[in-house]
């Protein structure tokens, strides 16, 4: 599962949104992340994980600037520059409920796109189109990031918290399993629950929805 995915996933049972989302592990290898990293002081490492395929056979840059517009594999419209601000700050408010479990390369990446999301607040209401343009532009390296972090890294193992109605859904294998209470399979929650509980907080654990440990 891709992180940009929570951007647009609600609980199934209540239609709550946003879901908090925790990260156990990655499918994602740690040299990526480490790769992606070294891209902040090289941006041609950026510029290659996040190839992307808008034509037909033909690979192209995932952020693209012409005149005054900039488009990314993060919006995906063409903006100008000042509505690329708004709709990317919309999107980042995810990081708000995402909670990274894991240490090393992925932690620090994760650190990081904070840092650009709150950078990206900074200048949310500057009117001055001018400062608006030159902000974009010292931010490109970053922008890349973004754009790998959301739509190119693969979380292996997680859990997603609906904190409306309590229920929990697994993301394992690489994928989320949001399905109502009469498809889930119970002995397989509870040994979802089991294997990472070291993780999972005590209100899942004992009071989540529609299974948990203390009535399995």
């Amino acid at each position: 599962m891709k992180l940009g995915l929570l951007d647009l996933l609600a609980c199934p049972i209540c239609k709550h949104w946003p879901i908090r989302l925790q990260v156990f592990s990655w499918e994602t290898p740690d040299e990526t992340f480490k790769k992606a990293i070294e891209g902040l002081k090289d941006i041609k490492i950026l510029k290659n994980l996040t190839k992307i395929v808008r034509k037909k056979d033909k690979a192209e840059d995932c952020v693209i600037i012409k005149d005054d517009t900039i488009q990314d594999d993060l919006v995906r419209y063409q903006l100008k520059f000042k509505e690329y601000i708004d709709k990317a700050v919309e999107i980042l408010k995810n990081l708000e409920y995402i909670e990274i479990l894991t240490e090393g390369y992925p932690k620090d990446i994760h650190n990081k796109v904070i840092d650009i999301y709150n950078n990206f607040l900074n200048v949310v209401n500057i009117t001055d189109e001018n400062k608006v343009k030159n902000f974009i532009e010292g931010q490109i390296t970053n922008i890349y990031l973004l754009n790998w972090y959301f739509q190119r890294a693969e979380i292996q193992d997680g859990i997603m918290i609906c904190d409306n109605c309590k229920r929990w859904y697994p993301i394992s294998e690489a994928i989320p399993q949001m399905l109502p209470d009469n498809l889930r399979v119970k002995k397989d929650e509870i040994k979802f629950l089991n294997k990472w509980k070291d993780l999972i907080s005590k209100e899942v654990l004992e009071e989540g929805r529609p299974f948990n440990l203390r009535h399995e």
